[in-house]
C-alpha cells in the first residue's frame, strides 16, 4: 500500500469521524419540545392507552392489597411497579415513544426495550419519592448524631462540674483534722473548765 492511498484511508476515516460527532452532537441539541413536536396521533393515542392501562394495574393492585412493603408502593401481577395516572408526566412519556416510521423499522429491538423504557417513565415519581425519604432517613441521622454528641458534650460537662466540687483526699484529711483539733480543745477547755470550778470550791470552803 503506497503512502497516498495510507494517507487518502486516514483523511476518509477523519472526515467519517467528523461527521458521526457532528451528527451526535445535532441530535443532543433537539429540544424536548422539538422532540414532541414530531409525535403524531398516533403516538399520543398509544401514550392515552398505556396511561389507562396503568390506571387499570392500579386500581386492581389497590383491590387486591398487592403491595411491596420493602419498596412501599404497589405492584401489578408481574411484580412490575404501578402509580395513580394522576402522577404520570404525559410529556415525558410520549417524549420516549418512538414514530411509527421508526417503530415498524426496528420492531425487534422497540418491543423488547420499549415497555420497560415507558415504565420506567411512568413511574419516574416513586424514584423521586425514594430519593426524598433516603434525603429524610440521612437527615433524620444527621440530627440524631448532633443530639446525642450534645448529651455527650452535656454529660462530660456535668461529669467535670462534679469533679470540680468534688473534695479532693487532702482537702478531706485537712477537714478531718480540723475536727480532731476541734475536739480536743473542747476537751482541753472542758479540763481547764473543770479546774477552774473546783478551786472555786476550795475557796468557798476555805473561807
Amino acid at each position: 500500500m503506497t503512502s497516498t492511498k495510507r494517507k487518502f484511508i486516514r483523511n476518509s476515516a477523519l472526515v467519517a469521524e467528523v461527521k458521526e460527532s457532528t451528527l451526535v452532537a445535532v441530535v443532543k441539541e433537539r429540544t424536548k419540545e422539538e422532540i414532541l413536536q414530531e409525535k403524531t396521533y398516533r403516538e399520543r393515542c398509544f401514550v392515552d392507552y398505556r396511561i389507562e392501562e396503568m390506571q387499570q394495574e392500579y386500581e386492581e393492585a389497590m383491590h387486591f392489597r398487592i403491595w411491596d412493603e420493602k419498596r412501599e408502593y404497589y405492584i401489578n401481577s408481574k411484580g412490575e411497579p404501578v402509580v395513580h395516572p394522576s402522577q404520570v408526566v404525559y410529556n415525558d412519556v410520549l417524549a420516549v415513544i418512538p414514530l411509527s416510521g421508526k417503530y415498524y423499522s426496528n420492531v425487534e429491538d422497540y418491543v423488547k426495550k420499549l415497555d420497560k423504557i415507558i415504565r420506567d417513565v411512568m413511574t419516574a415519581s416513586l424514584r423521586q419519592k425514594e430519593r426524598m425519604k433516603k434525603n429524610v432517613e440521612n437527615l433524620v441521622n444527621e440530627l440524631r448524631k448532633v443530639a446525642e454528641e450534645k448529651d455527650k458534650e452535656v454529660k462530660e460537662e456535668e461529669v467535670a462540674g462534679e469533679e470540680e466540687h468534688k473534695p479532693t483526699k487532702e482537702a478531706i484529711i485537712e477537714i478531718q483534722q480540723n475536727e480532731e483539733n476541734w475536739k480536743k480543745k473542747e476537751e482541753v477547755d472542758e479540763e481547764k473548765q473543770e479546774e477552774a470550778n473546783k478551786k472555786l470550791e476550795k475557796s468557798g470552803e476555805g473561807s
